[in-house]
């Protein structure tokens, strides 16, 4: 059974796509309880799979690190999202990850080298978050052209904390979306004939 669940936890992380349930609590792999951001003026979704985080409004703000001033972001592995940290005006963004979840969770949350910069772009893109990293929460600390470190911080969700319900919730919307697929490629088989 072990193995049957294992095995699922891959299928959905390699083919779930958004269902439009948002987890607004989640707890790290240490057990700490954390509550998700809300979109407001400094994070917003762009679309099913992106956030967006502005880190000049967030140190407008007064935004401080990792401390109760704000929430942190939850990026969701399952739903294959990523985050665009944008700065106007800079050049060079880079990020810098430490893990604020004691246990194994190292400092690379997302798919994409953690090591590279934004080049000319005023902004970065993380890369689609691992779901390995599910349940690690972390520090974000920037360095850019223009600024010196500015720190909020990340959560990624996935299948080592989602919940039984969310994953049923998850496995149902695939069931829907295998159905609708085989109608389609039953009903383009049909019209060959």
């Amino acid at each position: 059974m072990k193995a049957r669940t294992s095995l699922l936890l891959i299928c959905l992380a390699a083919t779930s796509v958004t269902t439009g349930w948002a987890q607004t609590v989640v707890r790290d792999r240490a057990g700490t309880q954390w509550t998700c951001r809300a979109d407001d003026e400094i994070h917003t979704h762009l679309g099913p799979q992106n956030h967006k985080f502005d880190i000049k409004a967030a140190q407008d703000a007064g935004e401080k690190g990792s401390g109760n001033d704000h929430h942190p972001i939850c990026i969701d592995a399952l739903h294959h999202e990523q985050i665009i940290w944008s700065l106007k005006g800079a050049t060079k963004i880079k990020a810098h990850f430490a893990a604020l979840t004691t246990g194994n969770c190292p400092n690379k949350p997302f798919l994409k080298d953690p090591d590279a910069d934004s080049g000319n772009d005023e902004f970065l893109l993380s890369g689609m978050a691992d779901d390995e990293r599910s349940g690690c929460a972390y520090e974000v600390k920037f360095t850019s052209s223009i600024i010196g470190v500015h720190d909020p911080h990340i959560i990624i969700n996935g299948s080592n904390n989602a919940s039984l319900e969310e994953l049923k919730d998850t496995l149902e919307h695939l069931k829907a979306q295998v159905k609708k697929l085989e109608s389609e490629l039953k009903y383009r088989e049909e019209k060959k004939k």
